[in-house]
């Protein structure tokens, strides 16, 4: 997994890239967590590039959405895969998330920050 955390429209953005393994979890959920916390209005979680998500990760996304939704902010996911869409779909999560498609991957838009 790889992480990028950037700006998208003048809106935080983290960025994952690859497969969200188990042993990614910890890393993935501390990021949410950070900057979730830091954001007042939206935080964009762009998932385009993920096509395999742990169990974990789903768990991480849903208390940031929460969390963010307990302060009036917002979690918008972009371009999920197809196979991570569905897998949300089968938890009964696309009611309560917020799934957008971007035109940002075809403008070839990058993030500002990596980390890895």
């Amino acid at each position: 997994m790889k992480l990028t955390i950037g700006t998208h429209k003048e809106h935080p953005c983290i960025t994952i890239e690859g497969k969200i393994e188990r042993n990614d979890v910890i890393e993935l959920d501390i990021t949410l967590t950070e900057q979730a916390r830091k954001t007042k209005g939206v935080l964009i979680l762009d998932l385009a590039g993920v096509d395999a998500a742990a169990s974990g990760a789903i768990s991480a996304i849903v208390d940031a959405s929460n969390e963010m939704q307990e302060r009036g902010a917002v979690l918008k996911i972009y371009d999920p895969h197809p196979h991570v869409l569905d897998l949300f779909k089968r938890l009964g999560l696309t009611q309560t998330l917020k799934f957008f498609k971007s035109s940002r991957h075809k403008t070839g838009e990058e993030p500002t920050k990596k980390r890895q």
